[in-house]
């Protein structure tokens, strides 16, 4: 709009220098009107590049707000992850200490019943001895 408006004015002054002029030469009015054609194209360039820069400026903002808005998400979903990855080594952790304990529990038994049946090997021994005769002159032997 504001271009438009411009380049009204620039051909009011043309039409009014020319008239006023009258019978100036018509070679140098056409330079002249050249010269004020190049001008406007040249404001022209000047505006569609400044529209362009000002849709790419902000194009570039829309796309950095949307890739900051993604970043914060994926910042979300890994403490999501973070925390979920922390819950399961602690319940890992807790289930860890419940087995040792169980172990040291394990061994206990192991040891005493090692300890019973290096004890009662003797009288087991016998008894098996005799269980396993023929008769009881073969036991008794």
């Amino acid at each position: 709009m504001k271009l438009k408006s411009i380049l009204f004015a620039i051909l009011t002054i043309i039409l009014s220098g020319t008239l006023a002029f009258g019978q100036s030469n018509q070679a140098d009015l056409k330079k002249k009107k050249q010269q004020l054609q190049r001008e406007i194209d040249q404001l022209q360039r000047n505006a569609n590049k400044a529209a362009s820069n000002k849709k790419l400026t902000l194009r570039q903002i829309g796309d950095l707000n949307k890739k900051i808005s993604l970043m914060q998400d994926k910042i979300e979903v890994i403490n999501s992850e973070m925390r979920s990855l922390d819950l399961e080594i602690n319940k890992n952790s807790k289930t860890v200490n419940n087995l040792h304990g169980q172990l040291g529990q394990l061994k206990k038994e192991y040891a005493s019943m090692i300890r019973f049946a290096q004890k009662n090997q003797n009288s087991y021994t016998k008894m098996m001895f005799i269980f396993a005769s023929n008769d009881f002159h073969q036991a008794y032997m």
